[in-house]
């Protein structure tokens, strides 16, 4: 994930969430996220990212 003017390039993220179960909450979140998010959002969204991923776990 690189930070540039403000912004956050999250397809790294992304790719590791591909890799999860078709339904795992995490993954089918991130399908959805545009590939960059303002640095705000991204700060705002990683704790529910997770939170989404213990979820998963416990599935």
């Amino acid at each position: 994930m690189q930070a540039s003017q403000n912004r956050v390039n999250i397809s790294k993220l992304k790719a590791l969430a591909a890799k999860l179960p078709a339904n795992h909450p995490f993954r089918l979140t991130l399908e959805v996220e545009d590939t960059e998010i303002t640095l705000e959002e991204y700060a705002a969204k990683g704790k529910s990212w997770l939170r989404l991923l213990d979820l998963g776990a416990k599935a």
